[in-house]
């Protein structure tokens, strides 16, 4: 089985995943606010979001899908051609065959999604950007990453019509308002795709949410 999700860079797709293994019981709270407080960067230590039942096992597919990231890139850019371009990525797509891969932005030729977040707005997706280059890799402003994001919040809106997504959700409500209906939901999915309950609540997820969303906006503030 394939799976494909969206989450724009930045968005916290690693994080989500940490609330996930909490939820199941994998993980614990202390080990998750212990990452906040620390460098509140939780790529490669953590799954990113899915909703298959076992992360394992899954084509080691990374490359293929990463250069589909890369040639959807050139086609915002357009510097390739739309016919090839969708070639392209479905030789890449076929490549792979069973897990899951999250993805930072809608690509062609995918026209089914498990899971999308969208962002409020172009500055909203840069602020995020801005971010996840500063966790990773100590990178302040780019114009080029500026360009990008604003031409990426703009195909995601185009590009709407051309896939399905079963469950979507945006960054706004989930980070930042921690809408209690959304995060129930989350928690609802998470537990039926592994086939597990749990007793974690809508609060548990908030208030951790509350304290990765304060650091991130506190790390961003040193750095201005």
């Amino acid at each position: 089985m394939k799976e494909f999700c969206v989450v724009p860079h930045g968005a916290g797709k690693n994080f989500l995943g940490a609330l996930q293994q909490y939820i199941t019981g994998a993980e614990t709270r202390d080990r998750i606010l212990a990452r906040i407080s620390e460098t509140n960067l939780f790529d490669s230590v953590y799954p990113p979001i899915n909703f298959v039942k076992d992360w394992l096992p899954r084509t080691n597919w990374n490359k293929e899908l990463i250069e589909c990231q890369a040639i959807t890139e050139k086609l915002i850019y357009k510097t390739i051609q739309p016919k090839r371009a969708e070639q392209e990525i479905r030789n890449n797509v076929n490549r792979c065959h069973e897990g899951s891969f999250c993805f930072g932005f809608t690509v062609p030729h995918i026209k089914w999604y498990s899971a999308i977040c969208f962002v409020d707005n172009p500055q909203q997706r840069i602020w995020l950007d801005d971010l996840a280059m500063l966790k990773k890799e100590g990178a302040g402003p780019d114009a080029n990453r500026i360009d990008l994001a604003r031409r990426l919040f703009n195909w995601e809106i185009e590009n709407i019509p051309n896939y399905r997504a079963e469950w979507v959700f945006d960054y706004t409500s989930m980070f930042l308002q921690k809408d209690p209906v959304l995060i129930q939901s989350f928690i609802d999915r998470t537990c039926t795709s592994r086939g597990v309950k749990t007793l974690v609540t809508v609060k548990d997820l908030q208030e951790i949410i509350e304290l990765y969303s304060a650091r991130n906006v506190q790390l961003l503030e040193q750095y201005d």
